[in-house]
């Protein structure tokens, strides 16, 4: 503090602390800029002690601004001393480089004896003069054998390995339950249609399609993640992992939707099942030949397959339901015969002998449908008692156009000529069987006739 004198500047009147080699000069203000001028010390210490007035203090302000600077020789300043710093980074630098000798040279000199001293002689192999050091779960070699790469593989990834295959397996039990549960829907829902002719909706066979697809999928990528456990393709674990886990999450949200549907459509056939074994409307065939047998399953398959196809036009929508009329007509056949089969054998039972009755009438007979009634009669007596019908090219057509049917299935699209053709079969077949049927029922009327 003896080399600096403090003064206070006329324009803000902040106090500043100048060096006494700057007394007698001008210089600036470090506040607000003005200048200021740098009296002797003397000065300072006379004009401290004295106890300046208001006005007094305006007017030397005023004089100081005006007033002239005193000569002042510049011989007596001497500009501050600052020690220069010292450069200790090629100090830094030269210590470094020789630590870095030293040690290497020491690390060279007493490698062979520092295994020794740390007890891992058992740990260490000399191969060519050379130290190799041998740690557990490693393979130093420079071998390129499959078996060698593998390892190193799974060590890597122990975890990874593990999950994924824990991750396939759930997978896999997804996709079984799945399937277990998708079945069971298609099964009820196709006896629910062939039985009753109960249309399950739309939306049943929407969820047996994605579930089919989901299956594939699931499938597939089950596949994918085997190959890659078996290349041992660490690379790709994380992504595997990922596609598995999405696959599971999928699976049990389309499983918990089929399962509910399923045991509403189990519900419903039951009741079903209940209700028409009361009424016992099963379909009869005890007087029906094999090819009334063969017929039956073939407008089957036409029926499961209702609900599951678009109609597009309006005449495949009128051909639709002419087939489904002609079926309703051809299961009834069997009602019809047995009927007239029963009055057949009251007739019989009575005492009356049917094969006398078919050469008198074939005898007595005026005209060619006499003559046939007579035939007929004596045919399904011959044949046990089973009525039998000539449908065989009728029966060839419907069986390929409903092979058709279920190739079409599988596009959710159903030609309008395959139900044309469907259509032109089954109405062959009724009409064949009108012809034969009436020409029975009218000999078994005649037979019945009491004389």
């Amino acid at each position: 503090m003896s080399g600096l004198i403090e003064i206070t500047c006329s324009n803000c009147s902040k106090t500043l602390k100048v060096p006494k080699a700057r007394s007698g000069q001008n210089g600036k203000c470090a506040y607000c800029g003005d200048s200021v001028f740098i009296p002797y010390e003397e000065e300072v210490t006379s004009t401290m002690t004295k106890m300046v007035s208001p006005q007094h203090e305006s007017q030397e302000k005023q004089q100081n601004e005006y007033a002239l600077p005193k000569a002042r020789s510049s011989a007596s300043y001497q500009p501050p001393k600052y020690k220069k710093r010292k450069n200790t980074t090629t100090n830094v630098t030269l210590w470094c480089l020789v630590t870095f000798v030293v040690g290497n040279t020491t690390g060279y000199m007493f490698s062979e004896h520092i295994d020794r001293f740390f007890g891992a002689s058992s740990d260490v192999s000399n191969t060519n003069n050379s130290i190799v050091h041998v740690t557990p779960k490693k393979t130093v070699s420079n071998s390129t054998s499959p078996e060698i790469v593998d390892l190193n593989i799974a060590e890597k990834n122990p975890v990874d390995v593990s999950k994924t295959q824990d991750i396939l397996e759930k997978t896999k039990v997804s996709i079984d339950e799945l399937e277990i549960v998708v079945k069971s829907l298609d099964k009820n829902a196709n006896q629910l249609f062939a039985r009753y002719n109960i249309n399950v909706g739309e939306d049943t066979y929407n969820y047996i399609e994605s579930s089919n697809k989901e299956l594939k999928l699931g499938r597939s990528i089950c596949e994918n993640a085997s190959r890659v456990l078996e290349k041992k393709e660490a690379e790709k674990l994380s992504q595997i992992n990922s596609q598995l886990q999405d696959t599971i999450y999928r699976n049990e949200q389309l499983r918990e939707k089929v399962k509910q549907k399923d045991i509403a459509l189990k519900k419903q056939l039951s009741q079903y099942n209940k209700s028409s074994s009361r009424k016992n409307g099963k379909i009869s065939s005890k007087y029906m030949g094999k090819w009334y047998i063969k017929l039956l399953k073939s407008t089957k398959k036409v029926d499961v397959i209702y609900g599951r196809i678009n109609i597009t036009t309006h005449s495949a929508s009128v051909k639709y339901r002419a087939i489904q009329n002609e079926i309703k007509r051809i299961k009834n056949y069997g009602k019809d015969v047995k009927k007239a089969t029963k009055i057949l054998m009251q007739r019989i039972d009575s005492g009356k002998e049917p094969f006398s009755w078919i050469e008198n009438r074939r005898q007595s007979a005026r005209s060619i449908p006499q003559k046939k009634q007579a035939d007929a009669l004596e045919t399904f007596l011959k044949n046990n008692k089973k009525f039998e019908v000539d449908i065989t090219s009728e029966y060839k057509e419907l069986r390929q156009a409903t092979q058709s049917i279920h190739k079409q299935n599988e596009t959710r699209l159903l030609a309008e000529t395959t139900l044309r053709s469907i259509l032109r079969a089954l109405q062959t077949i009724n009409r064949k069987w009108e012809e034969e049927y009436q020409t029975f029922d009218s000999a078994v009327s005649n037979f019945a006739i009491k004389e």
